[in-house]
This record gives structure tokens, sequence and C-alpha cells, in this order.
């Protein structure tokens, strides 16, 4: 019978605990979108807890692609089932530039591009885009086995565009963009008396252009296009998909409900962060982790003396932050803080969210 109370008690719980959209009291009744606009401060002028997107918004029939939002439509609220929701109604500015609509009676065109007309972000791309556009996590090992810079035509270290330079090794014939890559930080964890190593960070130094693959031989020359900073003699060379990193992603729920990882590092170097930081996960594709999925943070419960009985227990852990993965990797990802109830460390936990 008690284990059956406790049961029940921990069910009802788990229901009340359950976070619901909270409206702000001042929230408009309309918003217009505007350049500059993320979905996240579109939501959060709505909603004091923007991180509950999936139940926030609407389904909207009409829109193939409801979280492609452009400057020009409206977001408005409405009333689901009781519950205030955001619904969007597509602006003029995107009916023009498709030809897809007049007047009243409009036929928007499914996952349609519109020449310069971009959609706005999901999160700040002054924060991630050069997380997007230029991190990368690797097996350990593998970068080694990249084909690497050995010389100049002048014999000096590179700095501008435009110069040339030799790499050797074999070079794969997938279509993509050429980067140079500095080896980084492993990113390991120690397990009780086992470490494990997820990946290997690298920096990103160039990109470059095959000017002139080896017709014997390893070594090609290659045209520097851009540089981050100063190409060194043994800077590996990986060849990137040609995708495109800023296409916009839903933020949505993991679709593996129990989700268990912790955060492993912080690119800046240090062990504590908070909000609109940028964090590294211990779980990626091998936990079907993608772009947009939201996680819940939780702190480890302390280890407390019993004052009574003198022994050492753990208390329950408890929730700390929300975050958004960004880009996912093989056994890790990167996210961003979007809330921090506390000062929140590596080591701290991420899980599906339970609302």
């Amino acid at each position: 019978m008690r284990k059956l109370l406790i049961s029940v008690l921990l069910c009802f719980s788990a229901v009340v605990y359950a976070e619901q959209p909270a409206l702000k009291s001042d929230a408009p009744t309309v918003y217009q979108v505007v350049k500059g606009d993320t979905l996240w401060h579109i939501t959060g002028r709505f909603f004091s807890n923007p991180w509950l997107w999936p139940k926030i918004w609407a389904k909207n029939p009409q829109i193939a692609n409801p979280h492609w939002i452009y400057p020009g439509d409206e977001i408005f609220l409405v009333k689901v089932n009781g519950q205030p929701r955001l619904a969007l109604k597509r602006g003029d500015a995107y009916l023009k530039a498709t030809g897809s609509g007049v007047g009243d009676k409009v036929k928007l065109l499914p996952q349609m591009r519109v020449a310069n007309l971009s959609p706005v972000p999901t999160l700040p791309v002054e924060t991630i885009a050069p997380f997007l556009r230029s991190s990368l996590v690797i097996k350990p090992g593998e970068l080694d086995k990249a084909p690497y810079v050995v010389g100049t035509d002048d014999q000096r270290l590179l700095s501008a565009a435009g110069q040339l330079l030799y790499v050797r090794g074999t070079l794969p014939y997938d279509e993509g963009e050429w980067r140079l890559y500095r080896p980084g930080s492993m990113l390991t964890e120690n397990l009780g008396e086992k470490k494990i190593a997820y990946g290997q960070e690298a920096k990103y130094i160039a990109t470059l252009k095959l000017e002139t693959e080896a017709e014997s031989g390893d070594i090609h020359k290659f045209e520097v296009l851009h540089v981050a900073e100063e190409i060194r003699s043994g800077d590996r060379l990986v060849k990137m998909p040609a995708d495109d990193p800023y296409a916009p992603f839903a933020p949505s729920y993991p679709a593996d409900p129990d989700v268990k990882g912790r955060i492993l590092a912080v690119p800046s170097g240090v062990a504590y962060t908070g909000r609109n930081d940028i964090v590294i996960l211990n779980v990626g594709e091998d936990s079907a982790l993608e772009p947009g999925n939201i996680l819940q943070i939780n702190a480890a419960g302390e280890q407390v003396k019993d004052p009574f009985t003198k022994e050492v227990v753990t208390l329950p852990d408890s929730r700390a932050g929300v975050l958004m993965v960004f880009k996912v990797f093989d056994h890790t990802s990167y996210a961003l803080v979007l809330k921090a109830e506390r000062t929140l460390r590596v080591g701290d936990k991420v899980v599906s969210p339970d609302y």
C-alpha cells in the first residue's frame, strides 16, 4: 500500500509540475514581424516561457512550413481548447514576392524559397553564427588522417585571401567546401574509473579552393578564399558538406522522450555558464537529437549528511534551465542556453522536457 501511495504521489507531482504556456499581461493581440526579429523574440513578446514553443504555436494547415516566418507576417493570439496560442497570417510582402495570392484569395506555395526575402531565424544569428558555420567535432584521431598544409609559394605563413598553398594527402571527391582546421581540445568525461572520449574539437582556420590537383604524387595546390586565423604548416584539410548552415529550423521536442546527457564543455573553456551562452553536450545523433530540439537542464542533487542517521544522502535533481540544440554531431551537439534559473556548470544534466 505504501509503495502504491508513493507511486500515485509521484504521478500526481509530475502532472502538477508539467509547465503550461504563461501569457504575459501586456501581450499584444497582433504583432507584425519586422526584419531583425527571431522566432524566440516573437514568442517571448506574448509568453513568459517561450521554450514551450511546440505547445504555444497553433497548427496552420494553410502554410506548409509554419516555422518559416517572414517580415511583414502577422502573429496573433487565438484560443485552442480554451488556451491561448499563436497563429500566423501570411504578410503581403511574401505574397507579392511569390505571386502566390491576390487580395483575400491566397494560394500559398509549399516550401517555396523566396529570393530577396529571408525567413526570420529561430535564434539570434549573431550568437550562434560562428558555431553554425565553423564549429566542428570529429571522431578522436580522425583529423590526424586528413590532408595537411606542407608549404606555400613564398614559404611564408599566410594571412590573406588570394595566396596559394600546397596540401599533401589523398583528396576525397565528394562535393562540398574545402576548409582548414587545427586540432583542438579532446572532449572527454570521466565516468568512475573509465575515461570516455566523445570527439575532438577542431578550430576553423581558412576556406580554400582547389586550384590544381596533383597529376602524380599527393601534393595539391589550393587558393585561399577566406582566412580566420594565420595558416600554419600542418593545418588539416577537411571537406565540408555543401549545405546551408543558416537554414531555418523549428523548435521541437526530441524524438526520444528519454534523452539523458550532460553539459560536457563550454567553448570558451570556463566551468560555469548562463543564459545566452553556448554549451557542448555529450549527446548528439546517437540520441536522435536534431537542430531545434529543446532540452531541460537539471542540476545534480547535492550530497548532504543526514543530521540523525549521519549517513550521506543525495538530494533529488532540480530544474536549472532550458536550452536549444542548434548543431549536431555523432556523439555531441552545440546548444544555446535559453533560460538559466541559476549558474550552470559543466556536468549539469540535460534531459527531455517534462512539460
